[in-house]
């Protein structure tokens, strides 16, 4: 009974996986151009559009036949997704579907695979800024114990100094040197530590965050989950989805980064119900001040959810830049970074080389 329940446990991971956000983007992409409708057509239904999307090489040929059999039971297209795909998205479809409107379903899974291609993009930028950095400090990490545990041994012997003549800076290097050759396990790991670190921070929030959110990659990160925040809820909103409704979901599925920063949005918009001001008087600046405040004006002379969407758009346009900029820092201060320990090294090699050359009058 267990490896059943296991083998089935696998089985549901495995459609969820190949069901991810790249093939979904395009799966809500393909059925919006299916089901596209104008005066002169009717809608196509959405169990006939599965069929033409399972041609496709790539489809997802599991999850499109839990869709199908879904409908086959009589099933709403949300419900029958729901197992494959976020709350938020099935909550999007459902609105969409409640509203009897073929039209507003359209709209919505464009806009749906229009935010999920900007996240994507967004996240791209992301790992890219950070790989970069990591593959520097991996290749440091391995150099300094090449150095301590081949080169500086070699030269030593090749001299035969004793380190017991060394002084000043050429007997420090050497120290540092041979504890490296003995914690090297230590050194060469050290990178996977630090990068580890680094990840767990991202989603944490903690005393000091709030400086760190200036500097990359906590700076892009805050960006990520900014773009992600006004994505989501411009779509939930865009569906009719009611404020705190959509702030519960966001909040649910949302790092303690992102959960601590809505809370008191939420509660304050409870007594207000206006979404700029709560997010100015909750003072925690997030996504940015600029944007609470371009918010609050837009939300003043307008409907709510059509102020959010086009400033949602506006942050999509300038979040992609905005990230590629903070990379561009993050990418000088690692550079500069390793190399202040390679003139480090190289000084302290040298160091060692002269004074043992000395002992032979060079």
């Amino acid at each position: 009974m267990r490896s059943l329940s296991l083998s089935g446990l696998l089985f549901f991971w495995k459609k969820r996986v190949s069901f991810g956000p790249g093939i979904r983007r395009k799966f809500y992409s393909d059925l919006a151009s299916i089901l596209r409708t104008d005066s002169s057509m009717s809608p196509v239904q959405i169990r006939t559009a599965i069929d033409e999307f399972r041609r496709l090489p790539s489809a997802p040929r599991g999850a499109l036949r839990e869709i199908s059999a879904g409908l086959g039971r009589g099933l709403d297209f949300s419900q029958s997704i729901r197992n494959l795909a976020p709350e938020t998205e099935v909550m999007i479809l459902s609105a969409a579907e409640e509203t009897g409107d073929p039209r507003v379903l359209v709209h919505l899974l464009k806009v749906l695979a229009k935010n999920m291609e900007e996240v994507r993009k967004i996240r791209k930028a992301f790992f890219s800024a950070v790989r970069y950095p990591a593959l520097l400090l991996f290749n440091t990490g391995g150099l300094v114990v090449y150095l301590s545990d081949s080169v500086v041994p070699k030269l030593m012997n090749g001299f035969g100094t004793s380190d017991q003549k060394l002084f000043g800076m050429a007997r420090f290097s050497y120290e540092a040197f041979r504890f490296i050759a003995v914690f090297w396990p230590i050194i060469l790991f050290f990178p996977v530590g630090v990068l580890a670190l680094v990840f767990i921070s991202l989603r944490a929030d903690f005393p000091g965050r709030r400086f760190l959110d200036r500097l990359p990659p906590w700076s892009i990160y805050r960006m990520l989950v900014g773009t992600e925040f006004l994505t989501g809820l411009s779509a939930m909103l865009t569906a009719g989805i009611p404020v705190i409704r959509a702030f519960d979901q966001i909040r649910r599925r949302a790092p303690p980064y992102l959960r601590v920063r809505i809370e008191p949005v939420m509660r304050i918009y409870r007594r207000t119900g206006k979404l700029g001001e709560a997010m100015e008087r909750a003072g925690t600046g997030f996504p940015s001040q600029e944007v609470i405040v371009r918010l609050s004006i837009r939300e003043k002379y307008g409907d709510l959810g059509v102020a959010l969407s086009e400033f949602s758009s506006d942050w999509k346009e300038e979040g992609l830049p905005g990230v590629e900029n903070q990379a561009r820092l993050l990418h000088y201060g690692a550079m500069v970074f390793v190399g202040g320990i390679f003139g480090f090294l190289m000084f302290g090699v040298w160091e060692i080389v002269r004074q043992s050359m000395g002992r032979f009058g060079m």
